[in-house]
């Protein structure tokens, strides 16, 4: 997968997921929406951080390649979440508009979604193990 189509993917995810589920309130109707599109988008997420940081992981040992790749998508999680709580914060009064399709939940909700991250960014990486050319037999670190 070229580094042009996962940003396709990220794209079409990051879209998709969010205008459609809410005008359709896909949100409140379909039970786990949301988490399903914090795997798929941890998924996505580490596609795309593999096509970023490809040079790097002949460099490096296939598990601290995996490190990386999970980290930097947690990471990306994590900032998500936070301009979730602080559109939510701040855009209800102000901008209605951007508050009713980008506002988080609650503490459950949070570390929910971020659960789910991971969980994506881990599927991936079993994914692209299983059927790249990656020498698991490297050094550990």
């Amino acid at each position: 997968m070229t580094l042009r189509s996962s940003v396709y993917s990220a794209a079409l995810v990051l879209f998709m997921g969010i205008i459609p589920g809410e005008m359709f309130k896909l949100y409140d109707r379909i039970p786990y929406f949301d988490k399903g599109l914090h795997l798929i988008g941890g998924f996505v997420l580490a596609m795309l951080l593999t096509g970023i940081f490809g040079r790097e992981q002949k460099k490096m040992s296939p598990y601290t390649f995996a490190v990386l790749i999970v980290s930097a998508s947690t990471l990306i999680g994590v900032l998500w979440e936070h301009a979730e709580y602080l559109s939510g914060y701040f855009t209800r009064d102000y901008f209605p508009l951007i508050y009713r399709y980008f506002h988080g939940g609650n503490l459950r909700d949070t570390l929910g979604d971020l659960a789910f991250d991971i969980l994506g960014a881990l599927l991936f990486l079993q994914v692209y193990v299983r059927f790249s050319k990656l020498d698991t037999t490297k050094q550990l670190f």
